[in-house]
């Protein structure tokens, strides 16, 4: 899953235009309560940089970005084989391509909360904030990488 086309919610705009931008992402599996919630943070700048370095910003739509993140997430789980994939126990029943792609395509349903905070002028906070979930155990069990393509 890359960075292909989130900006006003249009496939490919990032990619068209040729910018690279910079994303934070953290796996949470707990709540505040220490509840088990697994969710992913992920922060994102609000411009990037064209193919001559030079900073464009970019504008976010909230509904646009949400059925896009939704449908990539989904998009990029659908393209695992699922015989590539270990089922935690509760899920062990699926042993089927058509039970992986109901599953899939069900969760969570039609609405994926997503929240956009307020523009940080600077990166300290955002990085102390997403620093004290990596200093904590529980998350450094988790690490998710993903790098998106080379603008072409």
């Amino acid at each position: 899953m890359g960075c292909n086309g989130t900006e006003n919610g249009g496939r490919g705009s990032l990619k068209r235009r040729g910018l690279r931008v910079g994303i934070f992402g953290a796996l949470h599996t707990y709540g505040r309560r220490l509840n088990w919630h697994p969710h992913v943070h992920l922060s994102v700048t609000a411009g990037g940089l064209d193919e001559q370095g030079v900073w464009k910003n970019l504008s976010f739509h909230k509904e646009a970005l949400r059925r896009r993140w939704m449908w990539l997430v989904r998009d990029y789980l659908l393209g695992q084989p699922l015989s590539q994939l270990t089922m935690p126990p509760p899920l062990a029943h699926i042993l089927c391509e058509s039970d992986w792609r109901r599953l899939i395509l069900t969760a969570g349903g039609q609405h994926w909360h997503i929240h956009l905070s307020k523009k940080t002028e600077n990166g300290r906070k955002t990085v102390n904030y997403l620093g004290r979930y990596l200093k904590n155990r529980r998350s450094r069990a988790v690490v998710w990488r993903i790098t998106p393509p080379e603008p072409r």
